[in-house]
Order: structure tokens, then sequence, then C-alpha cells
């Protein structure tokens, strides 16, 4: 037989292989918002552009951080993502004045600003890389505990999920994400999953079964590798809605999170069980139904802080509040936030007042100086790169309508023909096989 099926640790490589066609989630192409919790989106749209008009005019800027200032503990970083230049929200296509927005500032009110903030902090994403995460389950082996069910509170493309299920042995791997198209993503990046599992666990069959020898402990292997995929469920919904009663295990990255901390706290203890383990990052958990049993600093475990915590003691629980915040954090807040808003107006200023150029090779060409036959090649490739931007979303959104008119066609199938948990449809004219999910 191969030595290579002698060794388990060769049986890790399918987990691997797994596991690398879900990489890069952090650089996925982010997506205008749909829906938001109390806002609207075209009231959180007009909000955002008022707010990013004031934080590009250089006499607005006092009167936005002193309307900012007030919900400094729900801020994400120095200044909101969204009113920054790479931010999700457009900048707004009507020419403003600064009395035009000294009006519109006033008439936004300290509730829509609050949740505005919020909201804007829901669509920021990061994600730890894979080497962490080798190391947090790694911790989280160590740690032992109960291992009926694994979840994940805001799992973003599904990646933590899909690596606890190959690092950990749970019963069960959940993850939760509020953001629609991010939901779908996970969905497609668990598609890759299941197929890379099958196709390598196939494959590996076939060559045991030419080889012959200790076939049992092997296919058990596999048979334990192949189950995989089912132990998962990615779900598309409110954290706060999602029952953790049944948790073992409960994943936050809650990087993001830091105005939200308290409520999770909240929700936490009066609803999972006594022993069931929370982790976070960055930000921690104060609560006395929860105890901090493991502290990860920056850098040990992770780019940043990695908590652990126990849930104890009984509840129900009241909640819990917050001290407000000295006037001082306020004032560093402001200067921070402050430096940032008019270095950007400086190099937009810049900009605006020099020639357009472009480097190639670390060497910096004025366009207006270019000769006509640069600037045709030039122009070819900015269509060249629009172009790939624009097909890239078309395939996005074909992929997305195929999966749902093979959805639809195998609805139309005759009963009977998809009892199994996997059906694989064979179109004539097609060419290929379609495998749908139950």
């Amino acid at each position: 037989m191969n030595d290579n099926f002698n060794n388990p640790v060769e049986l890790s490589k399918i987990k691997a292989r797994a596991l690398s066609c879900i990489e890069g989630g952090e650089y996925h192409r982010r997506e205008q918002v749909r829906s938001l919790g109390d806002l609207s989106l075209d009231n959180f749209l007009h909000i955002g552009r008022i707010l990013k008009a004031c934080a590009q005019n250089a006499e607005m800027i006092e009167r936005l951080l002193d309307r900012l200032v007030v919900h400094a503990d729900v801020i994400i970083g120095p200044l909101p993502p969204g009113i920054q230049r790479h931010g999700l929200v457009s900048d707004s296509t009507e020419p403003q004045t600064s009395e035009d927005l000294v009006s519109a500032l006033k008439e936004i009110s300290e509730e829509d600003l609050r949740q505005w903030i919020i909201d804007d902090g829901s669509l920021v994403y990061g994600e730890l890389s894979s080497g962490e995460l080798k190391a947090y389950f790694s911790a989280v082996n160590e740690l032992g505990g109960d291992r009926s069910s694994f979840v994940d509170l805001g799992s973003g493309l599904g990646k933590v999920v899909m690596t606890a299920a190959v690092s950990t042995s749970f019963d069960s791997y959940t993850g939760v994400e509020l953001v629609p198209y991010r939901h779908r993503l996970a969905q497609e990046q668990y598609a890759k999953f299941c197929v890379t599992i099958s196709s390598e666990v196939a494959e590996l069959e076939g060559e045991i079964s030419e080889n012959g020898e200790n076939q049992n402990a092997l296919n058990k292997a596999l048979k334990s590798i192949k189950a995989i995929p089912a132990k998962i469920s990615l779900e598309q919904g409110d954290m706060f809605d999602f029952n953790v009663s049944g948790a073992s295990l409960i994943f936050i990255y809650s990087t993001c999170f830091c105005s939200l901390m308290d409520r999770v706290a909240q929700k936490v203890v009066n609803e999972a069980p006594p022993g069931c383990l929370i982790s976070t990052t960055t930000f921690g958990l104060n609560h006395p139904g929860l105890k901090l049993i493991k502290h990860y600093r920056a850098e040990e475990l992770a780019w940043t802080d990695v908590r652990f915590y126990e849930r104890v003691g009984v509840g129900p629980w009241e909640e819990q509040t917050r001290p407000a915040a000295p006037s001082s954090a306020a004032d560093d807040w402001k200067d921070k936030a402050r430096d940032i808003l008019v270095t950007g107006i400086k190099i937009t200023a810049t900009k605006e007042n020099h020639m357009a150029t472009i480097t190639i090779d670390n060497k910096e060409y004025d366009v207006n100086s270019l000769s006509d036959e640069s600037k045709a090649q030039l122009g070819s490739l900015q269509y060249v790169n629009s172009e790939l931007a624009r097909l890239q979303a078309q395939a996005a959104a074909l992929q997305t309508a195929r999966i749902a008119y093979g959805r639809a066609l195998k609805q139309t199938l005759e009963d009977g023909e998809a009892s199994a948990e996997e059906e694989e449809v064979t179109i004539e004219g097609l060419g290929e096989t379609i495998q749908f999910d139950k």
C-alpha cells in the first residue's frame, strides 16, 4: 500500500485543501447596503451623504465632530467608515454650500445619527487568517469542555465555521450572519468547500481500493471527513434573534462590535447554558455571569486580543449599565478624527490643483504630457479594467441566477426523483450534471 495512506496526517491534506478554497474572504468585493436595522435604506444613504459632505468641507468639520463625539462610544475607529472616502456611502450628487449643510446636519436627530453610526459599523468586515485560526482552535482543544454545538455570531463568509468543522469535534457548527450579500457569499464558499471534500475523498477512496490494505481503518477516517459538510449550517439573520441555549462554544469576532458588547453579554448570560465557553476578539465582556478563564494578548494567538469566558452563575440577569466616558476621552477622539479629516481635505485639494498622473514601475508620468499613442494605450487599459470589473459583477449575478433557475427546475421534476439528500440531474443539451443541495 502507498505509504501516504499509512500516515493519518496525510488525511489532513483533504481538510487543508478544503480550507484553501475558502481563503481570501477579507478581500471580497463589498456591496452597497440593501436593508438595515431601524433605518430605511433611503434614510441611511441620505444621512450618510450629508455626513460625508460635511467631512469634506473644511468649514463643517467642527460642527460634524461636535455631533459625532456624543456617539463616540459606538464608532469603530477614529471615524465612521462610511464617511471616509473609501466608504460604501457614495458622495452627494448635488453641490451643497456650508449653509445648506448646517441646516441638513441640524435636521438629523440624535437617535437617527446614533443608529446610522451603528448600521454603518455593521458593514465593516474582517476575519482571522488561517494561521491565526489554527492557533485559536488549538487553544480551544486544550480548553476541553462540552462538544455539542459550535456557534459563530456574525459569521461573515463562513470561514470560522468551516475551519471549526475540520479542526474540532463538535456535533454541529452554525454560523449566523446579518448582511444578506455576505450570507450569499458564505453559501458559495460552503459549496466550494463541499465539492473539494467530495472530490478529494473520492480520489483517495479509489487509491485505497486499488492498494487493498488497511481499508477498514482508512474508510472509517474518510467517512468521518465526508460527514463534515452535513454538520455545518449557515443562517442569515440577526445574531440577537438566534437562540444560543444549546451552544457549547460561542465565537464572536467582536472587533467591530464595540458598541454592542454590553448587549452581547446580556444575551449570552440569559441564554447560554452554564459551562458554555464564549470567545471574543479585541473587546472583552464585563458581566458577573461570565468568568474570564483565558486572555491571549495581541500577537500571542492573533493580531488582536482573544478572550475566553465561561458562563457561570444563575440568572435571569438584570441589564448592566456602562458609565459614561470621561470628557478627556471625547477630546482625544475629536483630535484624532480632526487630524484625519483635515489631512483628507488637504490631499484632495492637492490632487485638484495638480495635473493627473500615472505611476508605472515606481515612475510617475503627467497624463497631459503623454503622446497621443500613450494616451490611447492608457485609455484602452482603463477600458479593460472597467470591463473586467463589470464582467466580474455580471458573472457573480449570473451564478446567482443559475442557482435560482436550477432550484426552480428541480421543483418541477416528478415526485420521487429527489428522495436522496443530494440529487444529480443531467440536462440534455447542456452536457453537464447539476447537483443541488436538499
